[in-house]
């Protein structure tokens, strides 16, 4: 039981970081997107 929830701990860590980097690319894409079209 120990293992499975270091696991799992591990694993919604992992998730937590990839939602953030998805977010930054997402925002930066966006910014780009927008300069874009102002110039």
């Amino acid at each position: 039981m120990t293992s499975y929830g270091l696991d799992y701990s591990g694993t919604y860590s992992n998730s937590q970081f990839f939602v953030s980097i998805f977010n930054l690319t997402k925002k930066l894409a966006l910014l780009h997107f927008v300069m874009e079209k102002g110039a």
